[in-house]
């Protein structure tokens, strides 16, 4: 790989690997939110979908280079609630997800990396609750060599 998604961030995590620690973390708080009586997907989605789950998903992921080894990378958050389309209070149901992940998502984190969600925007498409977070965040690679093998000794020392 190269260009931005190969580089070394702080902590010796690949770039592109921050993008599936962001989704562990919506992965986690919704897991929490829901008690973990509600199927969520991120990666791996099964053929066959239960009557009500969770699918994760990033959407627009764009990387710009800021200013010397910074970077910044903005995305959004897809969080689409499945459930069945003829259901008895189904807006109430509606309803009551997108409250809990708007109270819930402020700041979400995993592995010791957070990312604060502050807008949530709700739309109904096909009877799919989709609930779109956008984010941006600053991140900042690392040397592949270290430093101190760049100094040279070129004096005698006191």
């Amino acid at each position: 790989a190269c260009g931005p998604a190969a580089e070394t961030l702080a902590g010796g995590i690949i770039m592109t690997d921050i993008l599936n620690t962001y989704l562990a973390a919506a992965s986690m708080a919704l897991d929490a939110l829901f008690g973990g009586t509600l199927p969520i997907y991120g990666e791996e989605v099964p053929d066959e979908l239960p009557e009500r789950c969770i699918l994760l998903s990033l959407e627009d992921v764009q990387w710009r280079k800021a200013f010397g080894r910074r970077y910044e990378v903005s995305a959004t958050l897809d969080v689409a609630y499945y459930m069945p389309l003829m259901t008895l209070d189904r807006d109430r149901e509606l309803n009551e997800v997108y409250a809990r992940c708007c109270a819930g998502f402020g700041l979400i984190e995993y592995d010791g990396h957070k990312l604060a969600l502050h807008t949530m925007r709700r739309s109904d498409q096909s009877g799919v609750l989709h609930i779109k977070c956008p984010f941006q965040t600053h991140l900042y690679s690392v040397p592949d060599d270290p430093i101190m093998g760049k100094i040279k000794n070129t004096g005698g020392t006191k």
